[in-house]
């Protein structure tokens, strides 16, 4: 009698099934992405905060009245214009309550803002602005650039004006910087970057140092193109978010939730298109928060896989112990039976090798099992002579 035992294979379903569940992840990755963009773009308030809103009245919006493109003061029919107030004015819209806008010098508009005069602002955050203001989410990124005279050729980065002296806006994120990174840069307060410009075309000072298309503006509108020059590497390149006096905390939430319904619009591009035409934008949108959450989204979905591929061979292991337990029984089951049989039996692999046998056969021979298993047949049947069969 010849015995073949074979082996469990269960891994190849299993995987199988891995793969679809993968699949499956993986086509609602997407919808996912546009569920999540639908709840956390939503800019419906609360009735808690259109009461607030109510109560308030008009908001006040104010900033720098000379720094065009981003906002400047028009003299030609008195109107504030630019990229920013056409974004204010969408905000007003989408937390439905009406924002009045008051140009005023940096500084001013700084100071008002703090004491609670006005509203809310636009600027770069910082350490020592938080200490007075509160943030919103941001709304997109603006560079500050070095300008310096077109005949210097000294001059290659702010290390190289230390002890020299620049021209900017008092309270300007600008002074702040340099203050903690440059202290020995002198500085020289101006009402704008305009003024800044023609004192540095003029050779009154050493360096300018501003927003990007701030500066580009003036340049071009002054003529200074052949007086100043532009170092080419962006001195830094900052989130601008919408500052609030602490004193009004339930403002945060309404402005985060009306920069969320116009970041849906894109609203930020549309209002560049309006002022830059085709070219592509100095200023541009924020887009880091995105990616944070689509990052987060996928490692939300890989771990998802790891910890189903991981259950799943968890519970493959049980399986095959299952199997394999039962296996054993079997086989259990079936060496009783073979033992209690009378005939004497042995079971040979295809070699001819021994691999089991019963106990009416080890005791006719008198030897252990385990002096039986593994020998060729032939040895066993030469301890016998022909008369043991007869």
């Amino acid at each position: 009698m010849i015995i073949l035992v074979g082996g469990i294979t269960l891994g190849h379903k299993a995987y199988k099934q891995i793969a679809i569940i993968f699949i499956i992840l993986i086509i609602l990755f997407p919808l996912f992405i546009i569920l999540n963009n639908r709840i956390n773009l939503s800019n419906n308030l609360t009735k808690k905060e259109r009461e607030w809103l109510h109560q308030q009245g008009s908001l006040i919006y104010a900033a720098d009245r000379n720094a065009p493109p981003l906002r400047f003061h028009d003299e030609a029919d008195g109107q504030y214009k630019g990229i920013l107030i056409d974004y204010v004015n969408s905000l007003s819209i989408e937390i439905g309550t009406n924002i009045e806008l008051h140009p005023m010098l940096w500084e001013d508009a700084i100071d008002s803002l703090s004491q609670g005069q006005t509203d809310i602002c636009d600027m770069f955050a910082s350490a020592e602005r938080s200490k007075h203001f509160l943030f919103t989410k941001p709304i997109y990124n603006l560079r500050s650039v070095l300008v310096i005279q077109a005949s210097n050729t000294d001059i290659h980065s702010l290390q190289d004006l230390e002890g020299k002296v620049m021209a900017m806006q008092k309270k300007d994120y600008a002074s702040e910087y340099l203050s903690i990174n440059f202290p020995s840069i002198e500085q020289h307060y101006v009402g704008d970057l305009e003024e800044a410009l023609l004192l540095l075309g003029e050779g009154k000072v050493d360096g300018v140092l501003g927003d990007e298309p701030v500066i580009f503006y003036h340049l071009n509108n002054n003529h200074l193109e052949n007086k100043v020059k532009i170092i080419e590497k962006p001195v830094y390149e900052n989130q601008v978010v919408f500052a609030v006096p602490k004193s009004k905390p339930e403002l945060i939430p309404i402005l985060n939730k009306g920069i969320d319904a116009l970041k849906k619009k894109n609203a930020v591009e549309k209002v560049q298109q309006k002022w830059f035409g085709i070219s592509a934008p100095i200023v541009r949108q924020f887009d880091i928060e995105a990616a944070k959450k689509y990052i987060f989204s996928l490692i939300l979905i890989i771990a998802t896989i790891i910890i189903l591929m991981s259950l799943w061979n968890s519970s493959l292991k049980k399986q095959i112990k299952l199997r394999t337990k039962e296996l054993e029984d079997s086989r259990n089951d079936l060496q009783i039976v073979f033992d209690g049989m009378t005939e004497f039996m042995l079971v040979l692999n295809r070699d001819n090798i021994v691999v089991n046998t019963n106990k009416s056969f080890l005791n006719f021979i008198g030897k252990s099992k385990y002096q039986v298993l593994g020998k060729y047949y032939g040895e066993i049947l030469d301890m016998f002579s022909t008369s043991d069969f007869d």
